[in-house]
């Protein structure tokens, strides 16, 4: 047993290094190909400084950066040419993304004041059967709202008794109160004070007491003002406080006061929006304090989407103008469905294991057929460069960290003349890359050559093979040059 469990472990070992040497291997491609081709290079031009170069084989007078190949040697470097071709628009980028809650769209709906829920806002509803019930055709119905309803912004949510409310209110009747009273002892003290029986400054000294009371009056008014209370409901206080006046204290039951003691501490609670209930955190008899969520309600017509690129492909989409940042959203449970949108902001932070960075927009959701937390798809088209243009990937030689490629600009049945032009890599598809064809996209980190030319056009033959032979021979030819010129 335990030897079968020794060889079982050794296999999953080996099969773990091998998968990890494989995912190396494709990751680290490129670096790969350029070290191969670096060290295919020193060789070759170390072969070539032990044996002579071929007979003829000399730099051009015009170009430094080009040789003049003799007909009869061509054969000897195996030189191959392929014509430099437009490159073809690129195919579209399928990014893999997530449907979220738009929250520029969505409102957090809270309760002014602490307090216990006594009622839910209701919504008509006609349904045969209704809380297990079979309900009578044709009938109309109501219930309490809950989670997925649509609601209208005004519309009830729910309705809370707070002490906090009533007490506040109870002390704007108290204020009230000692202001009226305040006042008919003024007017009292200045009558008396006409007739000589009292001094001036118990008059003055009542009117300070009445200006403080009127002071204490407006602090509480504009706390309910601030708790967003109506002047209707300031004005419902006033009549209370003037019915406790007149019947010195004692409760009215008057018609024009018999609401209010139903209505003195009720907190009602309505939507700020339009929108979809996508959170219910209350039903009748909790007590809820005012920083809970009671219900989180969200426009559902357009929705988020976050989709992940790969970082090689942010610098064609950053290159975007913000009017051509236009996406097509599809489910992955039905190809079939597609939807318009826009993404907006590309993100600044890359995920370290996929090495993806984060694109944020909207897609439009009218129908409400997407829902959210789906997996999307979103297709970006990206517009042709006429710039770019596509060579073999055998074109290309790497060298003293640049890329470059040999172009053969004359040719005739005596001799060739052969260039070296760097290029830089966009991207690369299958067995062919894409370039940059224009002279304002030269590397900054490595500066042009004397005389390097770095244009590249349709049509131009590009060496294929034998070029890091061409490579070696023209370094080595150059290096000669330098040695013979008189110091």
């Amino acid at each position: 047993m335990l030897r079968k469990f020794g060889t079982t472990l050794r296999i999953v070992a080996f099969g773990v290094a091998l998968v990890s040497l494989v995912g190396l291997s494709f990751k680290g491609m490129p670096l790969v190909k350029a070290y191969w081709e670096e060290r295919r290079h020193q060789e070759q031009a170390a072969k070539l400084a032990a044996n002579p170069l071929p007979p003829g084989l000399k730099l051009s007078a015009a170009d430094p950066e080009a040789l003049v190949v003799p007909a009869e040697i061509r054969g000897s470097f195996g030189i191959q040419t392929e014509a430099v071709k437009t490159a073809l628009p690129s195919e579209p980028l399928n990014l893999d993304g997530t449907l979220m809650v738009d929250i520029e769209r969505m409102v957090h709906v809270h309760s002014r004041f602490a307090g216990d829920v006594v009622a839910l806002g209701e919504v008509e509803e006609t349904p045969e059967i209704m809380d297990g019930q079979v309900l009578e055709p044709g009938g109309d119905y109501t219930r309490p709202i809950r989670f997925g309803d649509f609601v209208k912004k005004g519309q009830l949510l729910a309705v809370i008794w707070s002490k906090d409310l009533g007490e506040k209110k109870s002390e704007l009747v108290d204020n009230l109160s000692q202001l009226h009273l305040a006042e008919d002892r003024l007017k009292g003290y200045k009558e008396l004070f006409e007739k000589g029986s009292i001094p001036e400054k118990t008059v003055r000294d009542q009117e300070r007491v009445v200006e403080a009371s009127l002071n204490s009056v407006k602090r509480v008014e504009r706390t309910l003002l601030a708790w967003k209370l109506t002047k209707a409901d300031l004005q419902s206080i006033r009549v209370e406080a003037e019915e406790l006046r007149k019947h010195k204290g004692a409760s009215s039951d008057d018609a024009t006061t018999e609401d209010l003691p139903e209505t003195w501490a009720r907190v009602e609670v309505r939507a700020s929006r339009d929108g979809v209930i996508l959170e219910k955190n209350a039903n009748v008899g909790d007590y809820v304090a005012s920083e809970l969520d009671l219900f989180k309600i969200a426009d559902l017509n357009r929705l988020s989407v976050l989709a992940y690129a790969y970082e090689e492909d942010l610098a064609r989409l950053e290159r975007l103008p913000q009017n051509q940042r236009n996406w097509t959203i599809s489910l992955k449970a039905d190809a079939e469905f597609l939807q318009k949108g826009v993404f907006s902001n590309i993100g600044n932070i890359i995920e370290p294991n996929q090495h993806t960075a984060l694109l944020m927009g909207w897609v439009n959701n009218a129908q409400h057929q997407l829902k959210i937390g789906q997996f999307v798809t979103a297709r970006i088209e990206l517009p042709s460069d006429p710039a770019e243009v596509e060579i073999p990937v055998e074109a290309l030689i790497d060298q003293e960290g640049a890329t470059f490629v040999f172009v053969q600009v004359q040719s005739n049945d005596k001799q060739s003349v052969i260039e070296r032009r760097r290029v830089l890599v966009v991207r690369s598809r299958d067995d062919r890359v894409v370039l940059k064809g224009d002279v304002s996209t030269t590397s900054p980190q490595v500066p042009p050559r004397e005389g390097e030319q770095i244009a590249l056009r349709p049509g131009e033959l590009v060496i294929t093979s034998g070029g890091v032979e061409l490579a070696a021979a023209l370094d080595l030819l150059k290096t000669d040059q330098k040695k013979a010129q008189p110091r």
